[in-house]
């Protein structure tokens, strides 16, 4: 079998979530897929070329590499691929995986290829926090008195700007 390169996307914070063939949500469920010849249509869902299913032989699939943390997982099975149930998939720290993933067929003298997947992590709006703890003034303070020190906030998006606005 040969497996062929290929790029799948997920969006930032999914834990147990089948990647997708595509940048939006109604885009295909990612899997790996195999043929016998590069380039060749390859069959659906991995369930091997002709000549293999032809002599009764399934192929399995396992990530063998660029999976820190084991963030991703591939079902051996079907190939398709999801991020794992502990999974930190973070845009800001990572915005892209390249996974080894690996093919494997129990014909006798097993074949194996190997192709590099792509992951593209896609950046979703994340809110802003801020340390709530109490700050206090005197009932007599006059306008303009500075509250013992400044509010911090964070946003974990990158170029974000924080607005501050004081509600009653």
């Amino acid at each position: 079998p040969l497996l062929e390169d290929f790029t799948f996307y997920v969006f930032e914070n999914s834990r147990g979530v089948q990647l997708s063939t595509g940048p939006s949500e109604e885009s295909g469920v990612a899997s790996v897929v195999c043929s016998d010849t590069l380039g060749i249509e390859p069959l659906y869902k991995c369930v091997g070329s002709v000549s293999d299913m032809n002599k009764n032989q399934y192929l399995r699939y396992s990530i063998i590499g660029g999976n820190p943390h084991n963030t991703f997982i591939v079902d051996p099975v079907s190939g398709i691929l999801s991020t794992s149930s502990m999974a930190n998939v973070d845009f800001e720290s990572l915005p892209q995986y390249s996974l080894v993933v690996s093919v494997t067929d129990n014909g006798i003298g097993p074949m194996q290829s190997s192709g590099k997947v792509k992951v593209l992590v896609q950046d979703v709006n994340e809110p802003p926090s801020f340390d709530p703890s109490r700050r206090t003034v005197e009932e007599s303070a006059a306008s303009g008195t500075k509250i013992e020190r400044n509010l911090v906030g964070f946003d974990p998006d990158a170029g974000d700007e924080l607005v501050y606005k004081f509600t009653s």
